[in-house]
């Protein structure tokens, strides 16, 4: 089979944009020296570059004295609207400081930012990679509104990390000669205090009360504490934040509750111990030194010199070694614990995604286990634990989240939705979450917003990609391939779709991964593709077919594809399908459907065996009835097979509507063959539903249009069975004589067109009718050649 062609570089994925201007640049490259004015620009735009860098984002492009950064492309983050506005406010720090080194000169540096999150799509113009949506020009806007050295976010970037800074309230604005009105925020600050998760818990109180339990009898002299795993928004940070809520609530309580979130960019040294300090004293590590050595004092007895030690580590303005820094670490965590100790509760040290926390801060974990005789409660949160997690907690209890069933999936749904979800639309969102909380959730929120419970949230898709990003880039785009697939495929199939778009562009992602050998020959080879596939867990086997774990995955994958390549890939699979023979019809109208394959679509429906049986046609015919032009032959016919469709599946009021509609076409287009055909339709639809009246009178304008066209003998032929059926139920003898008569006559005109075969049958039919069964029998015995429509069955 031949390719149909290359695909094209890029994929559609949800990125945030960050959009930079500077303030006054022309009046103050008016002031200043090229040199230095060149000088200042460097030192600013260099600063903001490492900042973004940092923060795994890249600079798409320099517009004048404006930046344009995206974080999520070409590597994709979970959490790429957190990382986006932290730079943004690390950057305008900065901004601080630059301008602190020119104060004297009476030169002001000033910046506007604008950040927002959406669908773009990535390519390549000449020799550049370019990204390209509307979320590129909603961060200019939000840019062109914001105040000096402030920072504007979207609703979506606001949403994505409402739990890590603090947010004005709603800002509505609306450019000059635009009636969009954006929903805009300003960031207020960075949240210091642990997220206060007052979601519905559900199914959860069990494994929460055990380890409130574990916690009361929490022994200092040993490590001891929960280690809780599970896949993403199975529930684990939720249940933690629980547990620490309710330890707050206990009578008299006046311990230590240490909580982090372990974050993939922390950029300060022992960035999730430094955080969880700061957690416990309301601290911003940005404050001055000595407003930090002020707080510590006033909370832990140790000394001054110690506080200031570890105000500037946390603020990152030491050089000390390592053994240093985990001595000043090392008492201000024990000081902590001994003052919790002496208010009878054990101090909680909580940790959410201990895999991402940096390697200092492991290091210190491990120092601080070896040295100390009192130890807090543990509260560790992991979807993965590292084998150095595991080694480093080994005595803590490790517990698996489990997904939630149906019955508690909906009281989940019950507890967090407005209850307007109508029953259809509660099953499909519970359906399609798994009992997964955070699934419904998005799910909710989405089918909320939009009424549709189908479509997959940015949220939960970047949940999927994010965890196949260290997957070559060769691999990646093997599997957005594959997801085209509706069911399961085989490895020739996954060959040929993969062979016969080997002129797709590649992706230079620098970025990724490739220190496993199995994933650079998984890379190359199909077969070892799709062998660590199925060890990663990605895609299961039945035999000698594959098909992905979760369609969830699929369907995350799928809406990465361009337009244009599904288009491509779909046409292959059509090409394959059709090219193995005995395709399945509805999968294969899918394929072509979405190929926008609509005349091969249609001429395959037409043709399909006993389509006027199978409702699953429906939604194609009417996809292909939108598609196609109207008043043709083709799509008059797919009107004629929706409304026979309709009827034998017993809709016969919209089969009934549909046909006038088609009459009616007919007759104003004046084609007697199409009117024949609709009245004709009718008349069977009436004989079915006992409208012997009806029938009779649509089979009469049927016959009158068939009269009009050359060659309908076998189309009046089977009218007239129709209508003699019909009478023969009326108990109408005299008529049915008349009307088979008129069968018989049809032998004689010329090019008429007569079936001796129906004409046998439609008589035997009505000796059956009628009782007669001896002589139905002789005259079917009779016949020279068996009737097609009739099986052994009906013999008997």
């Amino acid at each position: 089979m031949p390719s149909v062609g290359n695909l094209r570089s890029g994929e559609r994925r949800h990125v945030t944009v960050l959009f930079a201007d500077m303030k006054d640049f022309t009046s103050l490259s008016a002031r200043l020296d090229p040199e230095e004015m060149d000088s200042l620009m460097g030192q600013v735009f260099g600063s903001f570059e490492g900042i973004i860098h940092r923060y795994g984002g890249t600079v798409e492009k320099y517009i004048g004295d404006a930046l344009v950064a995206v974080f999520g492309y070409p590597n994709l983050h979970e959490d790429d609207p957190a990382r986006a506005v932290n730079s943004a406010v690390d950057f305008l720090e900065e901004v601080g400081r630059v301008n602190a080194t020119y104060r004297e000169r009476g030169i002001t540096v000033g910046f506007r930012i604008g950040i927002s999150t959406g669908l773009i799509t990535t390519g390549r113009r000449g020799e550049h990679e370019v990204v390209t949506g509307h979320a590129m020009a909603v961060a200019s806007r939000l840019e062109s509104f914001a105040q000096v050295n402030t920072i504007l976010v979207a609703e979506a970037t606001r949403e994505a990390c409402s739990v890590d800074f603090q947010f004005s309230d709603r800002l509505p604005i609306k450019a000059k000669g635009s009636d969009e009105e954006i929903a805009s925020y300003l960031v207020k600050g960075r949240a210091i205090a642990p997220p206060d998760d007052t979601t519905a818990l559900v199914a959860r109180d069990d494994l929460v009360d055990r380890m409130m339990r574990a916690y009361l009898r929490h022994d200092s002299g040993r490590i001891a504490g929960y280690l809780i795993t599970g896949p993403a928004g199975i529930g684990k940070t939720r249940v933690a934040a629980e547990l620490v809520s309710r330890i707050g609530q206990l009578p008299g309580f006046r311990g230590a509750r240490l909580h982090a979130r372990a974050q993939r960019y922390g950029t300060r040294p022992f960035a999730t111990i430094a955080d969880l300090l700061c957690s416990h004293f309301g601290i911003d590590p940005h404050l001055a030194v000595p407003a930090i050595v002020e707080r510590v004092v006033a909370r832990v007895e140790i000394e001054s010199r110690t506080a200031e030690g570890f105000a500037r580590l946390i603020a990152g303005k030491t050089d000390e070694q390592d053994n240093q820094a985990f001595v000043l670490l090392y008492l201000i965590l024990k000081s902590i614990i001994k003052r919790s100790e002496s208010t009878s509760y054990p101090t909680l040290l909580a940790i959410d995604d201990l895999s991402y926390a940096d390697k200092g801060s492991l290091d210190f974990l491990q120092f601080f286990l070896r040295n100390t005789d009192t130890c807090p409660f543990f509260l560790l949160t992991d979807r993965r634990p590292t084998a150095r997690a595991l080694e480093l907690f080994s005595d803590l209890e490790t517990v698996e989240v489990p997904p939630l069933t149906k019955d508690e999936s909906l009281a989940f749904l019950r507890a967090v939705a407005d209850g307007s979800q109508p029953p259809e639309m509660a099953e499909s969102i519970v359906e399609r979450a798994g009992g997964n909380p955070l699934f419904i959730l998005e799910y909710a929120r989405y089918a909320r917003e939009n009424r549709d419970a189908q479509a997959l949230p940015t949220s939960i898709q970047t949940i999927f990609l994010t965890s196949i990003e260290a997957y070559e880039p060769e691999l990646r785009s093997l599997l957005r391939k594959l997801s085209v697939f509706v069911l399961n495929f085989s490895l020739s199939d996954a060959r040929y779709l993969h062979e016969s778009t080997e002129g797709e562009a590649r992706s230079t992602d620098a970025s990724s991964t490739v220190d496993a050998s199995t994933n650079a020959e998984a890379s190359t080879d199909v077969e070892a593709a799709l062998q660590l596939l199925v060890r990663e867990g990605i895609l299961t086997t039945d035999g000698e077919h594959y098909q992905f774990k979760y369609d969830l995955f699929k369907t995350a994958l799928y809406d990465t594809l361009l337009n244009y390549n599904k288009k491509i890939l779909h046409r292959l699979v059509a090409d394959l399908m059709v090219h193995k023979g005995n395709p399945h019809p509805v999968r294969l109208l899918h394929h072509l459907m979405r190929a926008e394959e609509y005349e091969r679509g249609a001429d395959y429906m037409l043709g399909v065996t006993d389509a006027t049986a199978n409702i699953e046609l429906l939604p194609p015919i009417d996809l292909l009835l939108g598609a196609l032009p109207r008043n043709t032959e083709r799509h008059m016919r797919l009107m004629f097979l929706k409304s026979a469709i309709l009827f034998n599946n017993g809709i016969t009021e919209q089969a009934d509507t549909l046909l006038k509609g088609i009459v009616e076409a007919a007759v104003r287009d004046r084609s007697p063959l199409n009117a024949g055909s609709a009245y004709h339709l009718l008349t069977a639809y009436n004989l079915k539903s006992y409208s012997f009246s009806k029938a009779k009178f649509c089979g009469a304008k049927a016959l009158a249009h068939y009269g009009e066209v050359a060659r309908g003998g076998l189309r009046r032929q089977n009218v007239l069975e129709l209508m003699a059926s019909a009478e023969l139920l009326r108990n109408n003898e005299e008529a049915v004589t008349s009307l088979v008569g008129r069968i018989a006559a049809l032998r004689g005109e010329r090019g008429a067109g007569f079936s001796e075969v129906r004409y046998v049958t439609i008589r035997a039919e009505h000796h059956l009718m009628r009782g007669r069964y001896r002589e139905a029998f002789e005259l079917l015995n009779g016949m020279d050649e068996q009737p097609v429509r009739f099986s052994e069955s009906w013999y008997s």
